[in-house]
């Protein structure tokens, strides 16, 4: 089977195994009960994406070279502060949406308390670090092998676009340039790191500025 052909399956079945086990709430309500508020739920979820998506980078890391780094140390610091700057303003005007806000935090704690913040973050960054492994690093990765690098960043955001599908137009639509970036970064440093920093900032600056907002809101009441 083409390399190509095996790593579009590998991710395929990646993500439908978590989807379909993990992200469905009658598996969840079956072993933990009713949860309104989803925090066991996510923070479980979260971690269970971690294992699942970072295997097949595990498995494959040692006949699948990352490209050399092509970036100087001065330019890659500029470039990802001020992708981060960017992420973190566009998060603060974009989370106060009401469409925003019906879907995040995907925890749906009434009163969140600091520790609640804290295990929220550390499972979001460990399922983004296996995410990126999946995407940018195996795929990617696997696909620069025998691809030139837009048909490469193609497949990657093709597939990107698919799983963001559930989330709603904006975001799949959002997750075009979002994806080509990471790949871009993931190119030029020859490595998921930093890839895994942009989208940990996308994540986090969107739930922390979507707990604020609530709670504002909630007071308002």
């Amino acid at each position: 089977m083409h390399p190509i052909v095996l790593s579009i399956l590998v991710v395929t079945f990646c993500y439908s195994l978590y989807y379909f086990l993990f992200y469905k709430n009658t598996f969840w309500e079956h072993w933990l009960g009713a949860d309104e508020s989803k925090y066991t739920r996510v923070c479980l979820m979260r971690i269970a994406g971690f294992f699942i998506f970072l295997l097949p980078y595990l498995l494959t890391s040692d006949t699948t070279p990352a490209p050399p780094t092509q970036l100087n140390g001065l330019f890659l610091i500029v470039s990802i502060s001020v992708c981060i700057l960017l992420l973190v303003l566009m998060n603060f005007f974009a989370a106060r949406s009401p469409q925003n806000l019906a879907m995040y935090p995907q925890i749906r704690l009434k009163h969140w308390k600091f520790s609640n913040v804290l295990i929220s973050s550390i499972t979001w960054i460990l399922y983004l670090i296996g995410y990126e492994h999946l995407f940018r690093g195996y795929l990617f990765f696997t696909s620069l092998q025998h691809f030139d690098i837009v048909s490469a960043i193609g497949l990657n955001v093709a597939l990107y676009m698919l799983v963001h599908i559930p989330k709603g137009y904006k975001e799949t639509f959002g997750s075009i340039p979002m994806g080509i970036v990471l790949c871009l970064f993931a190119y030029y440093t020859g490595n998921v790191w930093f890839p895994i920093i942009l989208h940990s900032t996308l994540a986090l600056s969107n739930e922390w500025f979507s707990i604020y907002f609530l709670s504002r809101q909630a007071k308002q009441l």
